[in-house]
């Protein structure tokens, strides 16, 4: 064996070990490469679905709450009208306190019925019909 040779066979030797540290260095890096993306792949995704979560849960309450605000609107803020035969001994002022809404003060409602009756006074009759209101809930 000549020193060229062994030289060479060295050389080639440190060749193939540096080649096969720096595939394993490579390979190393590459699954510690991977690890870190899915990682912050599953963080995406688990902020992805709490985001999802919180937007549903919003939605819903805005939902929820808009129904129910609706229906009190269709309870209480619909007037609807009917008609009453006026007997005798009634008053717009007795009439009112017998049909006036809860929460509407009774000459208001007196002066509503008027209005809605184009009454010009207090005055009635036994036997007319007259027009008044009321809300759905009631």
């Amino acid at each position: 064996m000549n020193n060229s040779d062994y030289t060479g066979s060295n050389s080639e030797h440190t060749y193939s070990l540096q080649a096969d540290f720096i595939t394993k260095s490579s390979a190393s890096i590459r699954i510690e490469q991977r690890r870190r993306r899915q990682a912050l792949h599953r963080r995406t995704s688990l902020a992805a679905l709490i985001c999802i979560a919180v937007i549903i849960a919003s939605l819903s309450a805005v939902i929820v709450e808009a129904a129910d605000s609706n229906s009190n609107a269709l309870t209480s803020d619909t007037r609807y009208y009917t008609s009453i035969t006026i007997e005798k001994d009634d008053t717009l002022w007795s009439i009112a306190s017998l049909y006036a809404p809860e929460g509407v003060d009774t000459g208001r409602y007196v002066n509503d019925i008027r209005r809605v009756n184009n009454l010009h006074n207090d005055t009635i009759t036994a036997g007319c019909s007259l027009i008044i209101y009321y809300y759905a809930g009631e």
